[in-house]
């Protein structure tokens, strides 16, 4: 897909997040790139329905940061959401290759080529307000906050709401309505 057709993909998505209380499921594109951009635009809106600590920069105007841990095909669709404001935040992508390079972050997408390390990544970041949101499977169950998770061709999501709560995050209950599992 080219970068117009991305970009009108992702307005569509985020003119569909500002009519719609809630993001909606939407179905995967055919293709992995199709794929990334549901995430992609998922990542965008799930920024919308989490409340980090008052105490920390991000309920501040400083940038909102998503950083991506590893490789993946992730990385060019959040090309399209860079740039873009939520909750009056500027949307700034940091790639990083090891947890330890991880400064300020509000969100953290840990890519599947972490799988071996993700027990050492999500105990480092356990205590910080950092969301946490995978496509590794079982991601929610295994202490990450939020777990893509593919049904029927359709891309879904787990929360995991007592790791959300355990980093001082608050997950709002319209996110929590449409998440195929909660755990608590």
């Amino acid at each position: 897909m080219n970068a117009k057709k991305l970009f009108i993909y992702l307005l569509m998505m985020v003119v569909t997040g500002l009519l719609c209380p809630v993001p909606p499921r939407v179905r995967a594109e055919s293709g992995q790139a199709g794929e990334y951009q549901v995430k992609a635009a998922y990542l965008y809106h799930f920024a919308k329905y989490v409340e980090w600590p008052a105490d920390t920069g991000a309920n501040q105007l400083a940038p909102l940061t998503i950083s991506v841990l590893g490789k993946s095909p992730i990385s060019g669709a959040l090309e399209a959401i860079s740039g873009q404001t939520q909750k009056n935040r500027r949307i700034v992508i940091v790639f990083i290759t090891r947890i330890e390079e991880l400064k300020a972050c509000d969100i953290l997408f840990v890519c599947a080529s972490e799988r071996p390390k993700l027990e050492h990544i999500l105990a480092s970041v356990a205590s910080r307000p950092i969301l946490t949101v995978s496509d590794i499977k079982h991601f929610a169950a295994s202490g990450g906050m939020i777990g893509f998770v593919s049904r029927q061709d359709r891309i879904h999501f787990e929360i995991n709401q007592r790791a959300s709560q355990h980093s001082g995050l608050t997950i709002s209950a319209q996110l929590l309505k449409l998440a195929t599992e909660v755990i608590n």
